[in-house]
């Protein structure tokens, strides 16, 4: 057995809510030093439309989170995954928990009138992709092989 700890995970960068945790962090650093805000033809919607996408977004990780479950393998990345899962929201998205992350951070953006927020998106979606999402689909290749192949072919990152 390896001693190394990541060796039998994805190995990925950082916890995905901590990344996120990040860019709204530094979101609202930003506008407390460089204030930057909603258009006014935008402000009547933002709050709704934040939490609107808020809610979706946690239905989802819900949803996503049940998935995992009844399946019995973890959700959480830097643990040993035990099972393919491709169902629930998993036949609409590979990563449904890491698109609600994103909803759910650019709803805040809304709700907190910080276009920062929605700003730094951007980079965290850069590092999400690199240092989360291509660690763990090599990981579930090697650990599914052909499955998880035909999965990643049938069924798009995102939506």
């Amino acid at each position: 057995m390896s001693l190394d700890p990541k060796a039998n995970t994805a190995g990925v960068l950082m916890p995905p809510p901590i990344l996120f945790g990040l860019a709204v962090a530094i979101g609202f650093v930003l506008t407390r030093f460089i204030p930057l805000f909603w258009p006014t033809i935008i402000l009547p919607y933002a709050e709704p439309v934040g939490w609107g996408l808020a809610v979706l977004g946690l239905a989802t990780i819900a949803w996503s989170a049940i998935t995992f479950t009844n399946q019995g393998t973890p959700v959480q990345p830097h643990h040993a995954t035990t099972a393919l899962v491709i169902n629930g929201p998993y036949q609409y998205s590979r990563n449904p928990i890491y698109l609600s992350l994103i909803l759910m951070t650019f709803g805040m953006a809304f709700i907190a009138n910080m276009p920062w927020i929605a700003i730094f998106l951007v980079p965290t979606v850069l590092v999400l992709n690199e240092g989360i999402i291509k660690r763990e689909e090599a990981y579930l290749e090697r650990l599914f092989g052909d499955d998880y192949l035909a999965y990643k072919k049938s069924v798009r990152r995102y939506f």
